[in-house]
């Protein structure tokens, strides 16, 4: 795994705002920026440092949103906080389904319906929105399946709606490409 220092991130993020003002919102398309928990909180306190010295100095902090994989925020819940103290204010995951066959069976992720609610709880409690990156369409995947996720992203909303955070979701239909494995 290649990855760039904290250090290297923020003369990055700097250098873009030099050079173009009034950039201060950043995606940080990692898949899966919290992999690594130790190496994720340094650069949460590089980032939440970066952003103290910015307003020491009358410039607005930057604000951020990233990639997570959810089994990972519930079992490091610690990184949400951090997250939020660092400027991020939205999170994405792919949820993929509400449907734990379909996540387990097809989609093969570690993760299950009640895992990326937690996820979803965890980041609500701090302050922090969620996008839920679902998908429709997997092969076998029944109506049933479908409503499962339905009724997923509604418990989200009322979740969300519980903690006075706005959220949102994607809702994708499985394309495969010829020759990946889901295609064949």
């Amino acid at each position: 795994m290649r990855a760039y220092s904290p250090e290297r991130i923020i003369a990055e993020l700097n250098h873009i705002n030099e050079q173009f003002p009034d950039v201060r919102g950043f995606m940080l398309y990692d898949d899966e920026l919290n992999l690594d928990t130790r190496t994720t909180l340094a650069l949460m306190e590089t980032l939440r440092r970066n952003n103290e010295r910015r307003e020491r100095r009358g410039e607005m902090p930057y604000s951020f949103r990233g990639f997570v994989k959810s089994e990972l925020l519930v079992k490091h819940p610690e990184v949400v906080p951090a997250m939020k103290s660092a400027g991020f204010h939205i999170l994405l995951s792919g949820f993929e389904s509400g449907s734990d066959r379909i996540l387990t069976e097809k989609v093969k992720k570690h993760t299950t319906r009640d895992i990326n609610y937690r996820a979803a709880e965890l980041a609500f409690q701090h302050g922090v929105q969620i996008k839920a990156l679902t998908m429709v369409g997997q092969p076998t995947e029944t109506l049933e399946d479908v409503r499962m996720t339905e009724s997923f992203l509604d418990s989200l909303g009322a979740l969300a709606r519980k903690y006075g955070v706005p959220w949102d979701f994607d809702l994708t239909i499985l394309t495969p490409y010829p020759g990946s494995k889901v295609y064949d």
